[in-house]
């Protein structure tokens, strides 16, 4: 009789426990959805951003008609609780984002305002949109369905235009250097670099307003190993995945010049300015280290 009894709260409690899981998956679902609508319809405003005046109603017009397609599209690719997910266009969200403020609330873009440049989506699974999820034990302690959603922003801009890799260009945010994988893992395993030396040479903290890149890294050991020597010259066992930044004229590869140096903007102009403007039909060739 007492095991009987027992058995109730028992049953209730494993029902209980057993929608609270359906619920957290069918949550994450939703998450993962939204985040690849919201990249994907990101990744359409530079496909229609203007080369001229970043305010052409024409050019935003198409680009937020974009965002939104695109984004219903990859998130109906998407499932939360066995479901095929539907996105409102009500829930896409196109417009300008103050990109110094990430948490800042984003405004829809609308005539006359500056070129979008973020996406934000809702996923839903409610009365609204794709309807309630029904729990596997209704009726456990209320528990019939459930409601929920997910949010995601996406920004996308061509703000940033490379010049070259040094601290003496402007915009200085990339470093295009593949890394050998053996070397690779041995670092992340022992911190020894390809001479087989652990190197601590700087101080790395992260990059804020206060303290932007490259002022966040100063000289001196904070403890934290750093990858050096990969390059010829350096004791590395190759020119594994480097290639020479600029016209193919040129017969005699720097790697280890534009990698302490940083590529010259005289290099980044083979490039057509402000970034790569390469075509299937007009290839651009650079030099390569097979190692």
């Amino acid at each position: 009789m007492l095991a009987a009894i027992l058995a109730i709260p028992a049953l209730m409690l494993l029902a209980f426990v057993v929608n609270l899981s359906q619920i957290q998956w069918a949550q994450k679902e939703l998450q993962k959805a939204a985040d690849a609508a919201a990249l994907a319809g990101a990744s359409q405003i530079l496909v229609a951003q203007p080369s001229g005046n970043p305010s052409q109603n024409a050019n935003s017009r198409s680009g937020v008609a974009g965002a939104v397609s695109t984004a219903q599209t990859f998130c109906s690719s998407n499932t939360a609780g066995g479901l095929a997910l539907n996105l409102l266009s009500s829930d896409v969200v196109v417009g300008v984002a103050d990109l110094t403020h990430p948490s800042s609330p984003l405004t829809p873009w609308s005539s006359g305002q500056p070129y979008p440049n973020a996406v934000q989506v809702t996923v839903r699974r409610d009365n609204t949109a794709n309807t309630p999820l029904p729990l596997f034990f209704p009726n456990i302690l209320g528990l019939g369905t459930w409601k929920g959603y997910a949010t995601a922003t996406a920004c996308a801009s061509r703000g940033y235009t490379v010049t070259g890799f040094s601290s003496s260009t402007t915009n200085n945010l990339l470093l295009p250097i593949a890394i050998d994988v053996n070397s690779w893992t041995t670092f992340l395993a022992t911190g020894k670099s390809p001479d087989g030396s652990v190197h601590d040479n700087y101080t790395v903290v992260r990059s804020s307003t206060a303290t932007p890149a490259p002022n966040n890294v100063t000289s001196g050991p904070d403890n934290i190993p750093e990858f050096t020597n990969v390059y010829p010259n350096r004791n590395s066992p190759g020119n594994f995945g480097l290639i020479c930044i600029g016209p193919p004229a040129n017969n005699t590869p720097a790697f280890a010049n534009w990698i302490d140096n940083g590529s010259s903007p005289s290099d980044m102009a083979y490039f057509g300015g402000n970034g790569l403007q390469a075509t299937p039909s007009a290839p651009l060739q650079m030099k390569g280290g097979p190692g």
